[in-house]
């Protein structure tokens, strides 16, 4: 399985490979990333947001450009994230502000809700 990390800190990626054993591609914008994801196939895509990307028009592309069974985990500050909510719609997950340990169970898990809720 392999992972696409998009705008994600370096300690984060590591966490990822040492604590999952999983393979990282890391990317430092979400352009990289869809070229990438158009070569090649990834498990989960991990993209920690800011306030001045993505819009809706770039997830729609990466969503579009992924498989069915991609998981795409945007992480980021509440008040970035609560301002697109409404992208769960488009089969992205939300998760705020998580700690290493949040994003390694999150990336775990089939479903980031057991973490958002507490």
């Amino acid at each position: 399985m392999t992972v696409l990390a998009i705008n994600l800190d370096k300690s984060q990626s590591d966490a990822i490979t040492c604590e999952l054993g999983e393979t990282v591609c890391a990317v430092e914008n979400l352009e990289d990333g869809c070229v990438l994801v158009e070569k090649e196939e990834f498990s989960k895509i991990i993209y920690c947001i800011t306030a001045d990307s993505p819009n809706l028009a770039e997830i729609t592309n990466l969503v579009g450009l992924t498989l069915i069974s991609t998981r795409i985990i945007l992480i980021g500050q509440p008040e970035v994230l609560a301002a697109r909510n409404d992208w769960c719609g488009l089969g992205v997950e939300l998760l705020p502000n998580p700690t290493v340990n949040e994003l390694i169970h999150g990336i775990e898990d089939k479903s980031i809700q057991s973490i958002t809720k507490g």
